[in-house]
């Protein structure tokens, strides 16, 4: 039995969407890194955000969706405690140099601005981002939808080996919505789209 067409498509466009969300937070936290600031990003956007992973996560787990939910809702959880790590680091740095430069109000004060920037990095916005960190998004884009595209192929072959009352005989009835997972992974959409 050869799988149809259109599930072909649809695991071909959802790797290549786990491709695109794998690489969503990479920029951001290398750009913080580049600029050894924190800045500009929203803590309570992240807190939220970081709230509603919790929260999609156990009802992922409760509800016993498939391994890429979990591993989405790990990956996110884990990308945004980066990013609120970056930030509070970042700050801790920047109220370490301040107190620094009250020490030492004896010397020109150009020379500790200079010396702060080149200590702890420039705030500036318009600050260009390296591009270099758009060679390993590729990789991994490119890796998430070649891993696609191969899953799909293993399963048509797999699945035109198999006799078709073997498979119809093994398909399990899916699985009736439980009360807690649906209102975790409720609460969790709310968060996302409050944030």
């Amino acid at each position: 039995m050869v799988m149809p067409w259109n599930e072909v498509v649809s695991d071909v466009l959802g790797y290549f969407s786990i491709g695109c969300w794998l690489i969503v937070f990479a920029p951001q936290i290398y750009e913080n890194y580049q600029r050894k600031s924190g800045d500009g990003v929203s803590l309570l956007f992240l807190y939220i955000w970081i709230l509603g992973d919790i929260f999609g996560l156990i009802g992922a787990v409760q509800q016993s969706l498939i391994v890429t939910a979990i591993v989405l809702y790990t990956y996110y959880f884990l990308a945004d405690a980066v990013l609120l790590a970056q930030i509070h680091y970042y700050s801790y740095l920047r109220k370490q140099a301040v107190q620094a430069e009250h020490e030492h109000a004896a010397e020109p004060l150009l020379s500790d601005i200079e010396a702060n920037e080149e200590q702890i990095g420039s705030a500036n916005p318009h600050q260009r981002l390296n591009t270099s960190i758009f060679l390993p998004i590729a990789v991994v884009f490119v890796l998430a939808n070649a891993a696609g595209i191969i899953k799909a192929n293993i399963a048509s072959i797999a699945a035109t080996s198999l006799d078709s009352q073997l498979l119809s005989k093994t398909k399990a009835e899916p699985k009736r919505p439980e009360l807690v997972p649906q209102i975790l992974g409720y609460t969790s959409a709310i968060l996302f789209l409050g944030a």
